[in-house]
């Protein structure tokens, strides 16, 4: 698909590619929340990836890995989901 990117002020078309897994469950600390991973390819990025948890009862996704071609991934590990109050 064509999006438009955002590169610290530049805007510009990019290619993009989405793939949404099935709903399944994560855990984050002690709780357990229904996920549907995503995995995102930014093709303009020579194949840049980066994966993603969608959790469908908060209407977010957070990025849980990325990866440059050719390379190992850097993964995050999340402990805890937390309100961060009014902002």
């Amino acid at each position: 698909m064509t999006t438009l990117a955002n590169d610290q002020g530049d805007i510009y078309e990019a290619e993009e590619s989405h793939i949404f897994g099935p709903l399944t469950d994560v855990t984050i600390g002690a709780c357990t929340y229904d996920m549907i991973p995503i995995i995102s390819i930014y093709h303009a990025l020579e194949g840049y990836e980066e994966r993603l948890n969608y959790l469908p009862e908060f209407g977010f996704a957070y990025i849980n890995e990325m990866k440059d071609p050719g390379e190992a991934p850097f993964t995050y590990n999340f402990v805890a989901i937390e309100a961060a109050g009014r902002l």
